[in-house]
């Protein structure tokens, strides 16, 4: 006869090697990471930014990834810079600027208010848009 602590040494060996069921958290349930995205390379005065998908706003903090949706606004006597890759793009002061698109083939920008300086350090293949105000200001 086997003894009874064997049988259950045997026992917790076979339930330890069982594969468990793992519950899926975090990151991977978001998806994959945009494969592209801006860089906040200069920031001047008050700068605030809105994730994409928010609606309260914070203040934007140099070398924040910037992706698809995100917005950033610059007060009075305020400027920032978004860096993607060879692209720059510089916000005047009152400028209300919403990334709308960003792929690895397209940038797509939403200039609510303000003004825009867009720099292309070198030729790339991408294609860039930027949508100017629908409506004057009020």
């Amino acid at each position: 006869m086997i003894p009874m602590r064997t049988i259950r040494l045997w026992a917790l060996g076979l339930v330890l090697a069982m594969p468990l069921p793992t519950a899926k958290t975090g990151p991977a349930d978001i998806g994959d990471p945009p494969a592209r995205v801006a860089r906040i390379s200069y920031l001047q005065g008050s700068v605030s930014f809105q994730p994409a998908g928010d609606t309260g706003w914070s203040e934007a903090t140099l070398n924040y990834t910037v992706t698809t949706g995100d917005r950033l606004y610059t007060e009075q006597a305020s400027r920032a810079e978004l860096e993607v890759g060879e692209l720059a793009v510089r916000l005047s002061d009152a400028t209300d600027l919403t990334v709308s698109d960003l792929t690895d083939h397209a940038i797509q920008l939403g200039l609510a208010s303000g003004t825009l300086r867009v720099s292309i350090r070198q030729s790339q293949a991408s294609t860039g848009l930027i949508s100017p105000p629908t409506a004057p200001p009020s």
